[in-house]
């Protein structure tokens, strides 16, 4: 079951053309990190199933922010680069 997408989350999806099933993949198979007070869950390359790479191959960088209790979407966006910026984050 899909977390609750907050107002935000759902204009941000709709802004950026991430669908819900885009975003119920990235939280199947993304890693979720937890930083600055929110869960981070990202799609990252490695993260992707090998019979489903060409599929979800534009899904690559995507991340999904949620509350710290995981049952809110906060936000999402795509930045292939976010899992070092949230690891920043951390510290």
């Amino acid at each position: 079951m899909l977390p609750h997408l907050v107002t935000h989350a759902r204009k941000r999806m709709a802004q950026r053309g991430i669908g819900m099933e885009a975003l119920a993949l990235v939280l199947r198979h993304g890693r979720r990190v937890h930083a600055a007070g929110a869960w981070f869950v990202f799609l990252g390359y490695r993260d992707v199933p090998r019979r489903l790479q060409k599929e979800l191959e534009a899904l690559v960088g995507t991340t999904v922010v949620l509350d710290p209790t995981g049952q809110l979407v906060l936000t999402c966006y795509r930045n292939r680069d976010a899992a070092r910026l949230i690891r920043r984050k951390q510290s």
